[in-house]
């Protein structure tokens, strides 16, 4: 079984509303492949399917101390985009966690801002420091 890995980002995201989704998908696999693959790992109907490559990104490299640095390429990346039936969706984007998540940064939120000392000077071992708000304490 091949290994194809939905993304989530915010462009997958926008693009999830049209019941489209983004996969990653392995760089000599065929479309009809893919399409069974996500048919049998999700699930789910494939109405169509799109895949692109993304080439890989310029990096330079030294091979020693004076040597004058070298450019090579990171891999290209190959994706898939996905059209499923309609009524089929995944829970890549599920509203509930989104909400969760957004409830407990909340909480965390209040419980570091009660944490915080209201005072202008923090005891920091034998000495005290006072905040001066440039470049960290000082």
């Amino acid at each position: 079984m091949m290994l194809i890995i939905p993304i989530v980002s915010e462009k997958a995201y926008l693009v999830s509303a049209q019941n489209k989704y983004v996969f990653r998908v392995p760089a000599g696999v065929s479309k009809q492949a893919i399409k069974q693959a996500v048919e049998e790992q999700f699930k789910v109907g494939v109405v169509s399917l799109c895949v692109t490559v993304r080439k890989g990104k310029p990096t330079r490299f030294s091979k020693g101390k004076h040597r004058y640095p070298a450019t090579t390429f990171k891999k290209d990346q190959r994706y898939a985009y996905v059209t499923l039936k309609q009524g089929d969706s995944l829970k890549i984007f599920d509203k509930k966690t989104a909400t969760e998540s957004d409830e407990k940064a909340e909480k965390v939120t209040k419980i570091t801002a009660d944490a915080e000392r209201p005072e202008e000077t923090k005891k920091v071992g034998l000495f005290a420091k006072r905040r001066t708000g440039k470049r960290g304490d000082k």
